[in-house]
This record gives C-alpha cells, sequence and structure tokens, in this order.
C-alpha cells in the first residue's frame, strides 16, 4: 500500500517541475521579446535621428561653404575650408573613438541589463 502513494507523490513532483520549467521558459521567452524590442526601438529611433542630423549637417554646410565662398571671392575655396573642419572633427574622432564605444557599450548595456 506503501508503494502507490510514494509513486502518487513522485508523479505530482514530477508535474509541478514540469510547470515550473515551461512558465519559467515562457517568462524567459517574454523578458527576451521586451529586451530585443528595447534594442530594436533604440536603434531606431538612433537611426532616425541620425538621418535627421545629417541632413540639417548637410544643408548647414552647403550654407556655410557658399557663405564662405562669397566673403572669400572663390567658392571652391569655401568648401575647402568646410571640408578641412570636418576633416579636423574627423581626426578628433578617431583620436577618441574609445570613449565613443565605451559610450555605447554602456548605453546598450544599461538598456539589455536593466532590471537584472
Amino acid at each position: 500500500m506503501q508503494a502507490p502513494v510514494v509513486q502518487d507523490e513522485f508523479v505530482k513532483a514530477a508535474g509541478e517541475v514540469q510547470n515550473y520549467v515551461e512558465s519559467s521558459t515562457d517568462y524567459l521567452r517574454l523578458r527576451m521579446f521586451k529586451t530585443l524590442m528595447r534594442l530594436v526601438t533604440s536603434l531606431a529611433k538612433s537611426l532616425v535621428m541620425g538621418v535627421l542630423a545629417l541632413l540639417t549637417l548637410l544643408f548647414l554646410s552647403l550654407a556655410a561653404s557658399l557663405s564662405l565662398g562669397e566673403k572669400l571671392g572663390d567658392y571652391p575655396q569655401g568648401f575647402l575650408w568646410v571640408g578641412g573642419f570636418y576633416l579636423l572633427v574627423a581626426a578628433m574622432a578617431f583620436l577618441l573613438r574609445h570613449r565613443l564605444e565605451r559610450t555605447v557599450l554602456r548605453h546598450f548595456s544599461d538598456l539589455y541589463f536593466d532590471e537584472l
């Protein structure tokens, strides 16, 4: 009479373990979906803002080049000065690239590990 009681306890325990594993799996899937969606929306927002910033920079650069060229009396020279400015900015960005990488990594790791 003792064997069926023990067997019933094992069956009940196995069922509870299976329910726990299924609910944990569902939770992890939901958590991963939430995290991925936060990352995707953050990347999409960054992409849109980056494109808008580049368009703004393009028109401001054209205006600055034309204005500078008019003041210098030589339009190509105005474009060269603006191009030289951007070359200087690019060199500074290259020298400071490790700080930029660190900042981006910190931002996205905060998005990923926000509730751990």
